[in-house]
């Protein structure tokens, strides 16, 4: 008689539930912490307006509103529609929903091994269960509560977010995407291993692009900052308190870091970035309009010099090194090129998604970058690149002496 599998680990807690009580139970645990905090922050809030005289019943509301915005929604707190994502706290959320479908993916698998043992009674469609419970128990309270109780607008670029948030995270954290152990060996026997190491292979690339990019923006906004410093103090002396408004800014800011760095990448490849309505800043243009009392907003220049035509090849380049900086990157082939394209174009895509729309009044209606033209001209010249890089390589394989 065999002896029990071992039922020790982060998924023993579940051992023998229904899946979707598993999945159900996780998300609970998540939205827990994100209510908590929303919760405290809203109640901080009240208390910095207590002048104002608001009543505690706004907490709930401000609490939720704030929830509805860090999964994606459009919202609309007052008279001013804030459909521009705090992408960092987009970000958060999303690795907390990751975690939850990863612990997911640990109890099945527990309770799969005493199923076979003959331990448990097998449930139909388990895993399926499990992560519909996941989506389905985050958006009734995300969602739900958004409109219900805070200030959620419908919008389809909102739901659109949520839905590729809630998506992706289950994906990756349950191990569902083709370069995961589980979906291995199934795409091999589908595609073949070309195919299937094509897809690992591409997955590299595109991690290595994200980082690049991010860090290429970062720099970009660091050398905007130290050039235009004075008109960025002189933006932060508008304010009556100065210290206290730069500290606060600087917090706000922060909240939409990643936002922050594809409207860098947006104005270095020309794709453009809306200041406004009626106004679209980048590398090639002048944008000499009025702007808001944002401290980031004062590094775009009004005039940019004429070197700066040649941003985009920045972009071009990262594209290239991407493939050739190292030998052991230079293992690429046809079907590894054209998965990350394709990779690389849907990564932009869903990066210029969530850093676009409105922010608010003030000129801040229409902000970020146009989600369409960032990941056919910001992906495109990386992508340009990649495949710059790849003909190097194949030239310099011709080149080598054939034995």
């Amino acid at each position: 008689m065999s002896s029990p599998p071992d039922s020790s680990g982060r998924g023993s807690r579940h051992l023998g539930r229904h899946p979707a009580v598993i999945g159900a139970l996780e998300t609970v645990r998540i939205l827990l912490v994100l209510v908590t905090i929303a919760f405290v922050l809203a109640a901080i809030a009240w208390f910095i307006g207590i002048a104002e005289q608001r009543p505690l019943a706004a907490i709930p509301g401000w609490a939720f509103t704030g929830l509805a915005a860090a999964t994606g929604l459009s919202v609309r707190p007052g008279e001013a529609l804030m459909s521009f994502p705090p992408s960092l706290l987009c970000l958060i959320v999303w690795l907390l929903l990751r975690n939850a479908a990863s612990r997911t993916a640990t109890a099945l698998d527990a309770n799969a091994r005493l199923q076979r043992a003959g331990q448990l009674t097998a449930h139909r469609a388990p895993r399926t269960s499990a992560y519909l419970s996941i989506a389905g128990a985050f958006v009734l309270i995300t969602v739900g509560f958004g409109f219900a109780l805070g200030a959620a607008t419908p919008s389809l670029i909102g739901f659109t977010r949520v839905g590729l948030l809630v998506g992706t995270a289950i994906v990756f954290g349950a191990g569902l995407y083709p370069q995961a152990a589980a979906a291995d060996s199934r795409l091999s026997a589908r595609l073949g291993e070309q195919w299937t190491g094509a897809l690992e292979d591409a997955h590299r690339v595109c991690v290595r692009a994200g980082w690049w990019l991010a860090g290429l923006a970062a720099l970009a906004v660091a050398a905007g900052l130290a050039i235009e410093f004075e008109k960025v103090s002189a933006v932060v002396d508008l304010y009556s308190a100065p210290l206290v408004a730069a500290i606060g800014l600087s917090v706000v800011q922060l909240l939409y870091l990643p936002g922050i760095l594809a409207v860098a990448l947006a104005w270095l490849s020309g794709a453009g970035v809306h200041l406004s309505a009626a106004e679209t800043a980048s590398a090639f243009s002048a944008a000499g309009g009025p702007r808001p009392a944002v401290p980031l907003l004062a590094i775009i220049p009004e005039n940019p010099p004429a070197f700066l035509a040649a941003a985009p090849a920045l972009l071009f380049i990262v594209g290239v090194l991407l493939v050739t900086l190292r030998r052991s990157w230079q293992h690429v082939d046809l079907p590894v090129m054209t998965v990350a394209s394709a990779q690389l174009l849907v990564l932009m895509w869903m990066w210029g998604l969530f850093s676009t729309g409105g922010l608010g009044p003030g000129g801040l209606e229409v902000f970020g970058v146009p989600a369409l033209l960032f990941p056919l001209i910001t992906g495109g010249l990386v992508i340009a690149g990649l495949w710059a890089g790849y003909g190097l390589i194949l030239a310099a394989r011709r080149a080598q002496p054939q034995d």
